[in-house]
């Protein structure tokens, strides 16, 4: 089955719009994290955010395990993506039912199902919590330009690794 016609509704839903992409079009770079370590409040408070997230390398090398990756436009404000998150789980589960058993969401914002971080403590809910794209060095504004996105300041992005 076509993985944006299991998708379509709900990126209909929320006014999201979504390109499928392949892997070799996203662009990573270590300036990436070190953006998140100088410079994020979140860093070293999170289990979505380095240093709880893969190193530099291992990411790579995990994103290289993909070929096609979906790049979603999502719309409206910080807080907006966090309140997006269990919908972002919703879209890799049922990728996951419909065959696609690779697929991974990444968030646009650090993980928020907690209200306070249990981070370093271990995390109470590990099955929801998933890494940002600047933790895994992914540069989200080269990779939305080389995927033919437009921007604008009431957009954020994400990625949905699928196969």
């Amino acid at each position: 089955m076509n993985p944006l016609e299991i998708l379509k509704p709900l990126f209909k839903e929320i006014k999201a719009e979504a390109k499928i992409i392949p892997v070799k079009k996203i662009v990573l770079h270590r300036w990436t994290r070190l953006k998140c370590m100088h410079g994020c409040e979140m860093f070293g408070k999170s289990w979505s955010c380095p240093p709880a997230t893969p190193d530099f390398n291992e990411a790579a090398n995990i994103i290289s395990e993909y070929r096609r990756a979906f790049m979603i436009k999502l719309p409206g404000s910080l807080e907006t993506q966090i309140k997006l998150q269990p919908l972002l789980l919703e879209m890799e589960k049922k990728l996951v039912s419909s065959g696609f058993y690779k697929a991974f969401v990444f968030f646009s914002a650090a993980c928020g199902f907690c209200k306070k971080c249990s981070y370093p403590e271990p995390c109470r809910k590990p099955v929801m919590k998933r890494p940002t794209l600047e933790s895994f060095g992914i540069d989200v504004f080269e990779t939305a330009k080389k995927a033919g996105f437009s921007f604008s300041q009431n957009h954020y992005f994400t990625i949905l690794l699928l196969e």
